[in-house]
């Protein structure tokens, strides 16, 4: 088991033969791969669950962009325009989630 302190640092060591895995999320593990036309492969499964914040400022102003930024996630998901740009970009629907 080896640390790093940068998500580049242990790309760089699974290509180097320096380590045999990593564990990433799967977005981003898909994406690299999709981009650099790695040969790796994401294992099926779930490690842990990773929720994103986006931080607002705690003023009415960040309050007020806080509730129109999540009404408007909400749209995107509901339409699916997020399930069409997760396919497009990761190679799977990120708003399922895998057993």
């Amino acid at each position: 088991m080896k640390t790093f302190d940068a998500r580049d640092e242990f790309y760089e060591a699974l290509l180097a033969g320096h380590v045999d895995g990593t564990v990433d999320t799967r977005n981003n593990l898909n994406a690299i791969i999709k981009a650099k036309g790695y040969k790796w492969r994401v294992v099926s499964g779930t490690a842990a669950t990773v929720k994103i914040a986006l931080p607002f400022l705690k003023n009415a102003h960040g309050k007020k962009l806080n509730k129109e930024f999540s009404k408007e996630i909400t749209k995107l998901k509901n339409n699916g325009t997020v399930s069409k740009l997760s396919e497009k970009y990761f190679g799977y629907d990120v708003t399922k989630t895998e057993k």
